[in-house]
């Protein structure tokens, strides 16, 4: 599973392995079974998954999917798109969705500004209810620690305007 980037140098592919260890097979049957939901439920409107396929080798699941090349999104993304995150992740149909909502987890594709939510491990089974929840805590620990640069610069801002 790769994806395909085109430079001036030629064409750069790029994919992703992920290999996951259990002690024993009941967690493991459970990713199985969440990753073959998101392998056919995979619609998230505007936010975008990389493409992937998984396998179960003994006591491991390995994941291959594409590496999506481009800038993993921060506090102040987050903050300034949560109403994109809202719309798309919590308001899905269903009771299964992505609910760690961590900047972490998202990825503004370099070429085409694609949004990418990248963390297979946040799809589980939770209701929209729960969901919102989740994205309000994961917005209010954004705001904490934004606040403190925030009134720096406020007070910096306010000392050039006297």
């Amino acid at each position: 599973m790769f994806k395909t980037y085109k430079t001036i140098n030629g064409i750069h592919k790029f994919s992703l392995t992920k290999i996951i260890q259990f002690d024993n097979t009941d967690p493991l049957k459970y990713y199985e079974h969440l990753y073959g939901l998101l392998k056919e439920d995979n619609d998230f409107g505007d936010i975008k998954i990389p493409k992937f396929d998984f396998k179960v080798k003994d006591t491991q699941l390995i994941l291959n999917s594409e590496f999506i090349k481009g800038r993993q999104w921060q506090d102040d993304d987050l903050w300034h798109n949560s109403e994109l995150v809202f719309n798309n992740l919590v308001l899905k149909d269903g009771d299964y969705s992505f609910k760690d909502y961590n900047a972490h987890n998202f990825i503004s594709e370099s070429e085409t500004d694609d949004l990418y939510y990248v963390d297979f491990e946040g799809y589980d089974y939770c209701t929209i209810k729960e969901r919102s929840h989740l994205l309000q805590e994961e917005l209010d620990k954004v705001l904490s620690r934004l606040e403190p640069s925030l009134r720096d610069y406020r007070i910096r801002y306010k000392s050039k305007l006297l």
